[in-house]
């Protein structure tokens, strides 16, 4: 169901839904292979909070305030009585796909099967044959321009207790005229970005390209744990440039013209050739959009700055507005997101706006009424 016209289905609040969930989770690795699951993380958290049962076979994460140590910790659970089985791209990712039952996609299951597919690239783990046989599939970095199977949805990366915790938002923050540009990894977009707009921009906002190198961690034994955990993620000192910014560069993906994406084979080669002529600029899509910099930089407060997510074709399941939630470039019209930029006053304005909408509709509680609103349309 390619949801062109796409409509979220309604939120589930102050409902008593009774049922169980079993997450298949990857065992967690070292800082750099940590099979960090992201979403199933958010996932969790928000379904407790929903007063939903959770189990799986693993422990995988801390659970902020509470006296619980893990989210998931019944050992003994059967995934064969559970309501919904969920797992991930990251078991495949992490090459951990033998741990997946032999009967996991049975059709005389009696349980809903659901994929979080957060996988970079263009042709993800969701794509493989056997997901033919899985009820939803939910696709990070969606783009209307791609052609999915019918079972696909759009999804997120989205918040997780930690960030929140981290971010603790104060809107009478005193934050400093500058914009955080602390890019670590090359995408096409952060190139575009560095080239053609940074540069425009107003000396009354400066530029701080401070950056937290992968490995230079907090040594306080809570925040290196979460630092191995998250895959080289987590830095406080980050957080703290965050809520004392005014705006952050949060940039991800890479554009390409949307007769590339479906050739697979040539798809490369074809992108560079065509960066030449038109220096990426013209370009109609964007692939592996999603940013966790993009999250946090909303949660912490920043006027967050991304590529126009609706003119290259990113689909989230609940949009936000360009110039209203965040400040979205088109690398057509580079002069408009520049002139909002400049306007100080409209950049505050953004940056709370930006908040409010990613707290309302991308807390772990959002995501996880998401989730069972959705549940109910395959029933």
């Amino acid at each position: 169901m390619t949801p062109i016209g796409y409509e979220v289905p309604p939120l589930v609040f102050d409902i008593v839904i009774e049922m169980r969930i079993f997450f298949i989770t990857a065992p967690q690795g070292p800082a750099t292979r940590a099979c960090y699951d992201h979403q199933s993380v958010a996932l969790v958290e928000g379904l407790l909070a929903n007063s939903i049962e959770v189990a799986g076979k693993r422990s995988f994460f801390p659970l902020f305030e509470s006296t619980r140590s893990h989210l998931i910790e019944k050992e003994h659970f059967d995934f064969h009585e559970s309501d919904v089985v969920v797992f991930s791209s990251e078991i495949f990712d992490c090459g951990c796909a033998e741990l997946l039952p032999k009967d996991l996609y049975s059709s005389r299951r009696n349980y809903k099967l659901v994929f979080l597919d957060n996988s970079d690239g263009l042709k993800t783990p969701g794509f493989r044959q056997e997901m033919t046989n899985v009820d939803i599939v939910l696709k990070s970095h969606y783009n209307l321009t791609q052609k999915y199977p019918h079972n696909f949805m759009p999804w997120q990366f989205g918040l997780t207790n930690r960030l929140m915790k981290y971010a603790n938002f104060d809107e009478n923050i005193l934050r400093k005229p500058r914009l955080l540009e602390a890019f670590r990894v090359e995408h096409g977009s952060r190139n575009l970005a560095r080239r053609f707009f940074l540069p425009l921009i107003n000396t009354n906002i400066a530029i701080d390209q401070t950056r937290d190198e992968f490995d230079n961690y907090d040594s306080q034994p809570q925040e290196k744990q979460l630092w191995e955990i998250t895959g080289r993620r987590h830095y406080p000192a980050f957080y703290h440039r965050l809520r004392s910014s005014l705006a952050c560069a949060a940039f991800g993906g890479d554009l390409e013209p949307s007769w590339i994406f479906g050739n697979l084979k040539w798809r490369r080669r074809l992108t560079k050739v065509n960066d030449l002529i038109t220096h990426g600029r013209r370009n109609k899509s964007i692939l592996q959009w999603d940013s966790f910099r993009f999250w946090e930089s909303l949660v912490c407060g920043c006027a967050t700055i991304h590529v126009d997510l609706e003119r290259y074709g990113a689909l989230l399941p609940v949009m936000p507005v360009n110039y209203q939630h965040y400040i979205g470039v088109d690398f057509d019209d580079i002069e408009k997101a520049v002139l909002s930029l400049n306007d100080l006053s409209n950049v505050a304005r953004i940056a709370l706006n930006g908040n409010i909408w990613v707290q309302e509709n991308y807390s772990p509680s959002a995501v996880a009424d998401r989730f069972l609103s959705m549940l109910k349309l395959f029933n």
